[in-house]
């Protein structure tokens, strides 16, 4: 038994509560990050890790599904400018987000405190603390289980002195950068006919995830061809920047979010009249918002009042000035490779005005046999997938199943192959070559195991179909335990950066070996065309390595989730050979690695049967015929 339990995610929340640290107290790192900086400390902790697991992802999950089904319908009601699930599903996105959040800091909570059944509960206090804060749950737990509370007050060393003064001066600032943003989308709106000149253009949703290397492979089948980018990645505004000036492509610096008085009344009311229905079905038994013995009501609301409200407002405002530029561009094409908010009303409006509009995700969609992941992957196909454009791209055959099982699929299918992954290639003296580059002379000749994985911080948590941060640093820690056993393996670990784990914090939490490299620069294509083996949990990665003929082994040691069904590797059963691999155990990855060094080759890859993950011969573009683009 504990004397107190401590629940920290934000690192410049120790200071509060350095104070309160004795070997009687129990602290909980809901992040690396923060763990990192408590062993700089000396102060012990546990991680999030023995406390989620397999039941943490499950009841998430089954909590929020039976939440947002019993919302979705009030949401139903908005459409303003023959726009309606834009808002709706859009809506469901931001609000699971929030939701998820709590579900899951709760579940946490509610395992630590069962398992250390403490006397007290320590919540850090700042006035900086807001509703969906940890601490916030901590407490609201704490009172309905009838422990004792003890708050700490300590202030921040660097807290701001004057914080309402600094709010109101950053507020102007903002508006002020606003108005600048407005006045260049006018003179963009005005100067895009001069420049388009007549030609062939095609809007294009955004710029990431490889869509110009598509658009270009578009402008060849279109004489005067000319793309107009909604938006753009600051990574790649010089090379946009250069391709304006040389009359090659055109792209928005910003999309405005104002709505004139007079709708922004009208949509608000409409917004208003959700809210309250909303609020009715909260409120109106407390089982339905009612987690580990916490109502979540009042949190649900306040987001649903505040943040969500902001949200669809701006959306709409997007939307008003997306209705501009399709006014001016007249698009003779559009294509898009998201599917949340302006990119969701974009497919509406193509659909509505008769506009050839193309949906290709950048994301993997795999069927799933199971409810729950089944469920989770049926909401993310929403934002990428499944939407109301005319036509969408189906690049595998795994997305042709995916699609074909969805409930009210409005776009007409259209098999194109592989759009934004990399096409196989057999150049094995390419490979070589890169593997040098990459990896070094020394590593080159060595079986080369990439990992490439998507987790998900508790802010953008998506249950069960990823692993969550302490999941990820954990299963890439035991992976690496076992390759530097095993002679002549060079361990690629693909990593991006992200909120509560970056590059530093990455390499902090790793166990040291020289059996592996972190890299996070250069082209992905690359390192994958380099590898011998991909190894992931959750990926859109496992399916491009896959598009390329690279086998996949796909790693969950809670034995909960297979992102594709495959061969179950492990030191009991009798092996085969396949092109995808599931480990479920963690005491199964040496066997299971050790067979497939021994049984595996450039040659035998070859040999391997693809199609059930690949198209054949589709090349070409023939398929653009379909959609009837008129020159």
């Amino acid at each position: 038994m504990a004397e107190s339990l401590i629940f920290i995610e934000n690192v410049n929340e120790i200071d509060l509560i350095e104070q309160y640290i004795s070997k009687d107290v129990v602290v909980i790192a809901m992040l690396p990050a923060v763990g990192i900086e408590l062993s700089q400390r000396g102060i012990v902790f546990e991680n999030t890790k023995s406390l989620f697991g397999s039941d943490g992802h499950k009841e998430t999950l089954e909590y929020s599904k039976s939440i947002v089904e019993g919302l979705r319908p009030f949401f139903k009601k908005i459409q303003m400018n023959g726009v309606q699930h834009a808002f709706e599903k859009t809506w469901i996105i931001y609000f699971r987000v929030h939701l998820n959040y709590l579900l899951a800091s709760l579940f946490i909570i509610n395992t630590a405190v069962k398992f250390h059944n403490p006397s007290k509960l320590i919540i850090i206090r700042n006035k900086y603390n807001n509703f969906n804060s940890l601490s916030d749950l901590v407490e609201k737990y704490g009172l309905s289980k009838g422990i004792d509370i003890q708050y700490s007050h300590k202030s921040i060393a660097n807290e701001p002195v004057n914080s309402i003064s600094n709010e109101s001066f950053f507020k102007k600032d903002k508006l002020k950068i606003q108005w600048v943003f407005n006045l260049i989308f006018e003179f963009q709106l005005r100067v895009l006919p001069l420049i388009m000149n007549n030609r062939h253009a095609s809007l294009i949703n955004s710029d990431a995830s490889n869509m110009p290397r598509f658009v270009e492979r578009v402008g060849r089948h279109f004489s005067n061809y000319f793309p107009v980018y909604l938006s753009v990645k600051k990574s790649s505004l010089k090379t946009r920047i250069v391709e304006l000036f040389k009359g090659q492509s055109f792209f928005f610096l910003s999309i405005p979010k104002y709505v004139p008085y007079h709708l922004v009344v009208i949509f608000l009311d409409k917004y208003d009249s959700c809210s309250e229905d909303i609020r009715s079905w909260l409120f109106s038994s407390n089982k339905n918002a009612m987690v580990y013995g916490v109502d979540l009501s009042n949190p649900i609301m306040t987001c649903v009042e505040n943040e969500l409200k902001k949200r669809m407002t701006d959306l709409y405002g997007e939307i008003i000035s997306l209705n501009r530029i399709l006014d001016t561009v007249k698009p003779k094409s559009v294509f898009a490779q998201n599917n949340v908010g302006i990119g969701y009303a974009l497919g509406e409006a193509c659909l509505k005005e008769n506009i050839p509009g193309l949906l290709i995700t950048h994301g993997s969609h795999v069927p799933q046999t199971d409810n729950l992941p089944s469920y989770e992957w049926n909401i993310h196909a929403h934002t990428i997938f499944n939407g109301m454009y005319p036509f969408v791209a189906i690049q595998t055959p795994w997305a042709k199943k995916f699609l074909n099982n969805q409930d009210e699929v409005i776009s007409k299918t259209i098999d194109t192959g592989p759009l934004l992954f990399k096409k196989p290639s057999n150049n094995i003296i390419s490979k070589l070559e890169m593997r040098s580059r990459l990896f070094g002379k020394g590593y080159a000749q060595k079986q080369i195991i990439l990992h490439a994985s998507s987790p998900r911080g508790w802010k953008s948590y998506k249950p069960w179909i990823y692993e969550t941060i302490d999941e990820y640093v954990y299963n890439i820690n035991t992976a690496i335990k076992v390759i530097e056993k095993i002679p002549n393996l060079y361990f690629c670990i693909r990593f991006l950066p992200r909120l509560g784990l970056s590059l530093k914090e990455f390499e902090i939490s790793l166990v040291q070996s020289s059996c592996y490299g972190i890299y996070c620069e250069g082209s992905f294509d690359e390192f994958l065309m380099s590898s011998d083996l991909l190894m992931s949990y959750s990926s859109t990665t496992i399916e491009e390595a896959l598009q390329i003929h690279i086998p996949v082994l796909q790693y969950d040691p809670d034995g909960k989730y297979e992102h594709i069904k495959g061969k179950v590797l492990s030191s009991n059963g009798i092996n085969s050979l396949s092109t995808v691999y599931s480990v479920m155990t963690e005491n199964d990855l040496k066997p299971s690695l050790l067979w497939w060094k021994e049984n595996h080759s450039e040659d035998i890859n070859r040999k391997l049967e693809w199609s059930e993950h690949s198209f054949e011969n589709l090349d070409n573009m023939e398929w653009l015929k379909i959609m009837d683009i008129k020159c």
